[in-house]
């Protein structure tokens, strides 16, 4: 069987088009959704990361967001300014401080996750089932390789 070199670099080159405009269009969502909820993209990140990941270190919120301690430091005290987390001093080493999300917190966090699953959900319907199947192993296959550590 041959390939049409051209025809797939084409194809490529047209998907990342059509990817690029999604993401552009998916960030501004992300912008609304900083402006309505009063909270940078940030601070979403953190919040969500409390929520999969339950108490953490200050340190563990740095390393997963790759910030230093000092910028994480900010954003977790504006946090816990409004109430959105906890955060405490480790009664082992009164140096390590554990932050947690607040009840406030996850309530936020599900009315942004509800906010952007709509925004998906209006994105999705414009795909008949016969192409939302072939979407779904699509992306399957593509989020098994990113897993797999191949790229």
């Amino acid at each position: 069987m041959t390939v049409d070199l051209d025809n797939r670099s084409r194809t490529i080159d047209g998907l990342l088009a059509d990817f690029s405009t999604i993401k552009q269009t998916l960030a501004c969502e992300s912008q609304s959704l900083t402006q309505q909820f009063n909270i940078s993209m940030s601070e979403i990140g953190v919040l969500m990361y409390l929520m999969f990941h339950g108490q953490k270190t200050m340190t563990d919120v740095a390393r997963r967001l790759g910030i230093s301690r000092g910028a994480t430091t900010q954003l977790t005290d504006g946090l816990i300014d409004r109430g959105y987390i906890h955060g405490e001093r480790s009664g082992d080493d009164g140096r390590i401080v554990m932050v947690e999300l607040s009840d406030d917190g996850y309530e936020l966090v599900k009315k942004i996750q509800q906010s952007g699953v709509s925004r998906i959900m209006l994105l999705l319907e414009t795909l008949t089932d016969d192409e939302l199947e072939l979407f779904g192993s699509t992306f399957r296959k593509l989020a098994d390789r990113v897993r797999g550590g191949s790229i």
